[in-house]
């Protein structure tokens, strides 16, 4: 069978594996076979650990030799000597030996290792020559979060000068599924619980579907009984950061940041004074969740509500 991955050796160099199959090594009492594997040219090593789950055999290494042994029988199936670093295997030169010894890992395996970090992570780990993998991460695995509204990061912030209308402060909900954001103007931190109500009403009889997984940080907001006997109730699983550790809720730090930004561009070029950041952080959510089609991939209304914004552009 054709193949199409690599494997590493000691330099860090990846050489392609050409095909995988199987193979028979002679051997004194009765042939060896290995089974289902990878054929580098370029290499001549087997895998031990193969060797022996392929035929029920041991392997026992001293200082100047290698005997394989059948453990039913006790019997010796194959002996090398060696003065050198390695145990050669005089076999037929028609008998080609499979390169086992080491293999590259698929980036999902890396991806699940790793506590289901994301490609960005992975990537940066393999630039660091930490880990290395042949493939590129897909978006999702079966086991992370791909459904919507499955994981919903959430955070508050207030604003420096208070809005037009008696808002100071505002709330933020981001489905980690698609990215889509959703942003509440409130005039009392306290109102932080009511609004996640309206805002989890609006979204699960939309999408037919629950929370299951609200993350934010440990703030007083968000960490007091009214969430944590509402969550219980629900069932939704609180997943909070830990202290001084913003990085942890990360999804909606950023999504903070890149409204703030962009709210300090569009009211001077509206000429609109600071009062009307609210309407200003509105038009930016809505630029944010539909991004021009020029751009690459799915917009964050496009894969949560699995159809095309039709635009003027």
């Amino acid at each position: 069978m054709v193949c199409n991955k690599c494997i590493p050796i000691g330099n860090g160099t990846l050489l392609p594996i050409k095909s995988i199959g199987s193979v028979a090594i002679p051997a004194d009492t009765r042939p060896l076979s290995l089974k289902n594997v990878f054929h580098v040219p370029s290499l001549k090593q087997i895998s031990v650990r193969q060797l022996c789950w392929d035929n029920n055999c041991s392997v026992i290494f001293n200082e100047s030799s290698v005997c394989v042994k059948d453990k039913t029988s006790g019997r010796t199936l194959l002996q090398a000597s060696s003065s050198g670093n390695l145990y050669p295997l005089h076999v037929p030169s028609t008998v080609s030996i499979p390169a086992l010894a080491a293999f590259v890992d698929l980036a999902i395996v890396w991806h699940r290792r790793l506590g289901h970090c994301g490609a960005r992570t992975l990537s940066s780990l393999m630039h660091s020559n930490l880990i290395s993998f042949p493939n590129k991460l897909q978006d999702t695995c079966n086991s992370c979060y791909d459904l919507p509204l499955y994981l919903i990061h959430s955070d508050l912030w207030q604003s420096p000068v208070l809005s037009y209308n008696g808002y100071g402060y505002n709330i933020c909900f981001v489905d980690d599924f698609s990215r889509f954001t959703w942003i509440y103007p409130l005039k009392r931190k306290s109102k932080a619980f009511t609004t996640f109500c309206t805002f989890q009403n609006l979204v699960e009889n939309l999408f037919n579907t629950k929370i299951k997984i609200f993350q934010s940080d440990g703030a007083s907001e968000y960490d007091n009984s009214n969430f944590r006997t509402y969550f219980a109730k629900h069932r939704i699983y609180f997943k909070k950061s830990c202290p001084d550790t913003q990085a942890q809720n990360g999804v909606t730090k950023r999504k903070h940041r890149h409204l703030t930004e962009m709210v300090r561009i569009l009211l001077p070029e509206a000429t609109l004074p600071a009062n009307f950041w609210i309407d200003a952080a509105y038009a930016t959510i809505f630029t944010i969740n539909h991004p021009p089609p020029i751009l690459q991939g799915l917009s964050p209304f496009e894969k949560l509500f699995h159809k095309p914004l039709i635009t003027t552009f």
